[in-house]
Parts: structure tokens; sequence; C-alpha cells
């Protein structure tokens, strides 16, 4: 039987493709990361009229990820690595469907990985950007998100996201599914902070979420930007972002002395090693540098106008 000779397909097709096989199985989340690298590959390409089975194409285009462009940065949701090994997985489907002879991201070295400084909210701060989003138009919204997100580690989208039946009022708890890592359902204890922020809201028997504004504005993304405005109000720099609660909810457990395995389940990790990246310094704990005992001799005083005895250096 003649073998059926494959027809050639534009960079763009193949990418679909790709991602129609990934949806087969990936979260929702790994296809939006891996659809925007693809997409931000091609158009490279195609802009400057680069071959893309070619590995210095791959490192040109790396290097624009590090570049500036117009003082920002051409990416997010991920390191240069991150980027590359998603380019690299779909060239890898591509070999090994026949559309490619190699891997132009096989000889791209690992890049360095870049600095970043990432700091948690602390409690003060919490409490002025509670007070700053208490007067926010949209209050009855963001007070519990910003709760949610400082004493369970909340992401955006699960906070947006809080289920309407998922409360238990008997019990004070209430069931929550990390959407990121959606491996099982967890029960949580009811914070009082949250329960008094939520307590009084009506929710209707055919009600999806808690907050169904919120969520809404979390689709067309502007809750990024309304949060901003709240920090900003707060008179918080305006770097924090909701996110850094996550970070802060992370130091506070570790204070609390919560196991490290309850707070990867309460945050939704995968494993423990995620929690050194939340981490945030403990000043406090750094503090103690200064507390350790002298091992420069005090200087003697002079009084009585008396010189102070010099020792005398002996030659060899």
């Amino acid at each position: 039987m003649k073998k059926k000779k494959k027809l050639g397909k534009t960079l763009p097709q193949l990418i679909h493709e790709f991602l129609a096989f990934r949806r087969v199985v990936g979260k929702q989340n790994t296809i939006i990361g891996l659809q925007t690298t693809l997409e931000t590959f091609a158009f490279f390409c195609l802009n400057r009229e680069l071959n893309p089975l070619e590995t210095e194409t791959v490192q040109k285009w790396a290097t624009t990820l590090r570049a500036p462009v117009g003082g920002k940065r051409v990416r997010t949701g991920g390191t240069i690595n991150v980027y590359i090994r998603r380019l690299k997985s779909f060239f890898n489907w591509g070999t090994t469907m026949g559309y490619f002879k190699r891997n132009p991201c096989a000889l791209v070295n690992k890049f360095p990985v870049e600095g970043k400084y990432v700091r948690g909210f602390t409690a003060d701060e919490v409490v002025k950007l509670v007070t700053a989003a208490n007067a926010d138009p949209y209050s009855w919204y963001w007070v519990p998100m910003i709760l949610l997100g400082w004493h369970y580690g909340m992401r955006l989208e699960d906070c947006a996201k809080f289920g309407a039946q998922c409360v238990d009022w008997d019990r004070m708890t209430f069931r929550f599914t990390p959407r990121k890592q959606s491996r099982r359902e967890i029960e949580l204890p009811l914070h009082s902070d949250v329960t008094n922020a939520i307590k009084d809201i009506r929710i209707e028997d055919d009600q999806e979420y808690y907050f169904p504004l919120g969520a809404q504005r979390y689709t067309s993304n502007t809750l990024s930007k309304e949060f901003k405005r709240i920090v900003i109000a707060a008179g918080l720099p305006d770097y924090l972002t909701f996110h850094c609660l996550r970070h802060g909810a992370a130091t506070s457990m570790i204070k609390a002395g919560i196991k490290l395995t309850s707070i990867v389940d309460i945050i939704g990790w995968s494993s423990t090693s995620m929690l050194q990246r939340y981490l945030d310094t403990d000043v406090d704990e750094v503090s103690k540098l200064t507390q350790a005992k002298s091992v420069i001799p005090a200087i003697v005083s002079v009084s009585n106008n008396q010189e102070a005895s010099v020792p005398e250096c002996k030659t060899p």
C-alpha cells in the first residue's frame, strides 16, 4: 500500500493542530501559556522573515523576550526558560509527527535566571488595603476577596470565582478547589474576617459565584487594574499586586506554625518545593544577626588628658 504523502502546512496551522492535541489532556492555563508563547514566536518569525527551524532564530527570539521594548518587556506569565520549554514541546511534537526533521530548540542553552524582587503584603499594609477597599465603589466584592487572598493565599481567579454554594454556615467552613492545581477539593475553616465580609451578601438559588460581577470582570481582565487603584488609594507602593497577598499568606502561615504539607494543601501547590519561592524574609529573624557578641576589642576611652597606650610594634 502506497504511503500517503503529508501536505505542507504553515506555522500557524501547525500551532493550531498542536494546541488541539494538547487540549485533550492539558489544563486551561497550560493551553493559554502554550498559545501565547507560540503565537509570539510565529509573529516574531513572520515580522522579521526568519526561518523558524533555525536555532539562531530561537536565540534571537529569546533575546527579545529579555530586552525591554518601549520600556516594557514583551512577555508575561513566565521566565524565558519557561518560554523555551514550551516552544521545545511544540517542536518535539512536530518532529514526532514528521513535520520537522529536527528540533531547533535542542541546542539552545538554558538562560541565566533573571533576578526578581517580589515581596508579600504585611499585616499593617493589609489593614490599609482593606480600608481603601471599603471606600471603593466595588467594596462588596473587593474586601472579601482581599481577605481571602490574605488569610488563605488564594489566587485572584479563585477569589473572583468563589463558589456561591461553597460555604457551610452550620460548620463555619467553605469548600475550595484551586483552579490551577485542581487535584482535589479541600475544606477550610471560615476566618472571622471573611465571615463578617460575606455574611450579609444575598445569594440567589441559581447563583454560581458569590461575586458574579467580580467573576465577570476577571474574565474581561479588568480586576488587576481595579486592584492597582485600591493599592494607590491605600498609599502603598504601586508595584504590589494581588499575588503579593499570596506571598504574605505563605509567610504568615509559616510564622503561625502551620505544617508545610498543610500550607501546600491550603494554597494549592503540587509540592513543598514551591513554598520557598513565596516566603518573604523574616525581618525579626534577620535582625538577630546584629545581636551576636562583638569580636572587636572595646576602644579605650581617653580621659584626664591621658593618651591611650598603644601596643609597641616589635621588629622581628
